[in-house]
């Protein structure tokens, strides 16, 4: 019971209390609010929990003790945003305080919790079942003072960002406008798009300049159907450790000024991604994007680049009636209807391929797969395969590709 006790003083955390805000962290400091009758299937829970955590993330040895260090890293506090933002926060009170807690942390996961339950004697010392990578937070575990721990935090924060930032690097938006971590997304490269160079080199200069706060565009990918337009925008986030990558969809849009608020005082960089844009004639919402774009009351940070891809090079449609009437009235439409795209200042078109550039991607892909074919009977199945798909592209070509790799292992 004195090491539960012990546990208790994590209510005193002040600069590092969205801890107490974990589920499991909430159940084991009522544990002993409960009555005996209950405690058993707390203790069972509380063991599962332990061990859904190690098995994510590899960890072995001390999981409980691991896992508050993985909360300290995960939480967004005044002190972590500041070391994100590289602030100098050295010998200030938020440091004080922050230093504070982390005495008491490394106080607390000295404390041997087998002594509390008899439950939990496994994840003292657990094995995962794969423990490759799992390492990484030993270098918390292991400080033997909260002068250590600090310089290791502080290091932390700075390259890696903090809260959810710091272990994802693309989020999508949930209905309330919140920013969700996606786990698994298209890792794809550059190396791995064949052929784009002029495209390829377009995106690398702006986000280059973007990253090194000099004037950068917003950009507008055009082009058909699986030319590589969404997969260039990816592998560009990709390719910069400093660079995260944010898709909204059209129909979260009443949520861009929220995420602008609070990406502009974050210390990463971000690519909002609007992919496959367009609007029909009746649909207003593209004057939300358009105002920012125009830089109005709202527009976005210097941490932030828009990227949006579609399959029309002119955003949003007219209708029949609005090209109607006398041609003053035309133009205006025109005008009104055509400046969304015109506020990307940098438009990078993916025209269709031809035959020769879609077989010249075919044959590409199946060399570095190592597939040896004639060239003149890969050719002649690549267009053959093409005909009944939708038309020329690198997607088409990849499919076509997968499809001979499987084909080969039968």
């Amino acid at each position: 019971m004195s090491e539960y006790n012990e546990y208790k003083l994590l209510n005193n955390l002040t600069v590092f209390r969205g801890i107490l805000r974990d589920e499991v962290i909430v159940d084991f400091l009522r544990l002993y609010e409960t009555d005996e009758a209950e405690m058993e299937k707390h203790e069972a829970e509380f063991v599962h929990a332990m061990v859904e955590v190690s098995e994510e993330y590899h960890l072995s040895g001390n999981v409980f003790c691991k896992y508050i260090y993985l909360l300290l890293l995960k939480d967004k506090n005044k002190f972590s945003l500041a070391c994100e933002n590289h602030s100098m926060i050295i010998e200030s009170s938020l440091y004080k305080l922050a230093k504070s807690d982390l005495d008491l942390i490394i106080r607390l996961t000295a404390v041997d919790i087998s002594n509390i339950w008899r439950g939990t004697k496994e994840i003292m010392d657990y094995t995962p079942l794969d423990s490759f990578g799992g390492g990484w937070l030993d270098s918390f575990c292991n400080t033997h003072n909260s002068d250590e721990l600090m310089d290791s935090l502080l290091e932390f924060f700075e390259e890696n960002g903090c809260g959810a930032l710091a272990f994802y690097d693309m989020f999508g938006l949930d209905n309330l406008g919140n920013m969700v971590p996606v786990e698994n997304y298209d890792r794809v490269i550059f190396e791995d798009l064949v052929g784009l160079e002029h495209q390829k080199t377009a995106l690398r200069e702006n986000a280059e300049r973007f990253l090194e706060q000099k004037p950068a565009r917003h950009m507008l990918l055009t082009g058909g159907r699986g030319q590589g337009k969404s997969s260039c925008v990816k592998a560009l986030a990709n390719e910069y450790d400093n660079l995260k990558l944010i898709e909204i969809h059209k129909d979260k849009l009443c949520f861009l000024p929220k995420i602008l608020s609070e990406l502009k005082v974050r210390g990463k960089y971000f690519i909002i991604l609007f992919d496959d844009l367009s609007f029909d004639d009746s649909d207003t919402t593209y004057k939300r994007l358009k105002s920012v774009l125009d830089g109005g009351v709202l527009t976005a940070p210097i941490n932030v680049l828009f990227a949006a891809t579609s399959n029309r090079r002119r955003l949003v449609r007219m209708s029949w009636a609005e090209r109607q009437g006398d041609e003053p009235h035309i133009s205006d439409t025109l005008n009104e209807k055509f400046s969304l795209a015109d506020r990307f200042g940098l438009t990078i078109d993916f025209p269709n391929l031809s035959p020769d550039e879609y077989c010249n991607i075919v044959a590409e892909l199946a060399e570095r797969e190592g597939l040896n074919l004639n060239g003149k009977e890969l050719r002649k199945r690549a267009l053959t395969w093409d005909i009944n798909r939708h038309g020329m592209s690198g997607r088409t070509a990849r499919q076509f590709v997968d499809t001979l790799i499987m084909d080969s292992r039968k």
